[in-house]
């Protein structure tokens, strides 16, 4: 297929041979998505595998600049109608395929020097061949249709605006100076060059990721900080009923004295150790009606009191003590007392 694509001329070093004739550093082409809506076929990327091709290269050395594009190819039949130069060199300058273009004619010189004079910028535009493809993609977050690929040069034109964009120009001090633009940053308004908005919105869209990876990692924080805390609370709650090898032998010793109480005494077995110890108390101090929820010295004072009574009934092979009036109860606690 045929394309053509523009790019600005931009340099220090513009040279006047002693002809007359102008010689001017340039940007003809470079890496990346070029707009093609215009003729239907979308967004084409052009990697620099392609543009920086040696067989591809060679093909732009020595042909024709042109003001405007002709209507068709250049050939050896026409250039002598449409050439007003030619490409010089050619080399790979970071993304830009560079060189250098010769103007010999005199309108198109009289046209650069008026532009440089007035400030306006002169863009470039490559007319070439090259095979399309449908390989989708993305390039630097921008999608592209297709891509392009055996990219053959015809020529060069001198063009108002170029496809290409801004980079791709004659390069001349007096139009270097870049276009500003304002655009939201964060919570405020910065200006930047026009070339610089993609980095710009990289940038923020960066720093949107980062802002919100690190809002999740300090919500997952929370949440273990929170767990650890349920754990730090049962550590401190099972050391808080953690009991030493000597205190479970006396309380398993304790058990097994009161549950072979309560088999002399014939009396039914509880659930549990405390409920053992009420019922003894309540056999032999029933008038006293303690409980294991009272007073823990009262407890205390009748269980003492209530298991000497039992000892005593067991030593004697009975299975009762006492009448349970307050004279035996005041006699058993004075006993234990003294």
């Amino acid at each position: 297929m045929k394309f053509f694509d523009r790019v600005e001329i931009n340099s220090k070093n513009v040279k006047e041979t002693d002809e007359g004739y102008l010689i001017i550093p340039a940007n003809f082409a470079r890496t990346g998505i070029y707009d093609y809506n215009g003729i239907g076929r979308g967004l084409l990327y052009r990697d620099a595998s392609q543009v920086f091709n040696a067989d591809s290269m060679a093909t732009i050395l020595g042909k024709s600049l042109t003001i405007t594009h002709p209507t068709e190819k250049v050939t050896p039949d026409n250039w002598k109608d449409v050439e007003v130069g030619q490409v010089l060199s050619v080399e790979q300058s970071d993304k830009f395929l560079a060189g250098e273009l010769i103007i010999k004619d005199s309108k198109a010189i009289n046209f650069v020097n008026d532009s440089i004079s007035k400030g306006k910028a002169i863009e470039l535009s490559c007319g070439y061949d090259a095979q399309m493809s449908d390989n989708k993609g993305t390039f630097e977050g921008e999608s592209y249709d297709g891509t392009q690929e055996n990219i053959r040069y015809n020529h060069i034109a001198l063009v108002p605006k170029g496809r290409a964009g801004s980079e791709v120009k004659l390069l001349i001090d007096s139009m270097t100076e870049k276009k500003k633009m304002k655009l939201r940053f964060q919570d405020s308004t910065i200006e930047v060059e026009d070339t610089d908005v993609k980095i710009v919105e990289a940038a923020e869209k960066l720093f949107n990721d980062t802002k919100k990876k690190n809002e999740d990692l300090e919500a997952q924080i929370k949440v273990s900080d929170a767990k650890s805390k349920v754990l730090e609370d049962k550590v401190k709650d099972l050391e808080k009923v953690a009991v030493t090898d000597a205190q479970v032998e006396a309380l398993a010793k304790e058990i097994s004295e009161v549950e072979s109480i309560m088999d002399a005494l014939k009396l039914e077995k509880k659930q549990n150790l405390k409920e053992n110890k009420e019922s003894i108390i309540d056999h032999y101090l029933k008038s006293l009606n303690i409980k294991d929820e009272d007073n823990e010295t009262v407890f205390d004072t009748a269980w003492r009191s209530a298991k000497i009574m039992a000892e005593d009934a067991v030593k004697a092979n009975k299975s009762k003590i006492g009448d349970g009036k307050a004279e035996s109860v005041e006699d058993a606690i004075f006993k234990e007392d003294k």
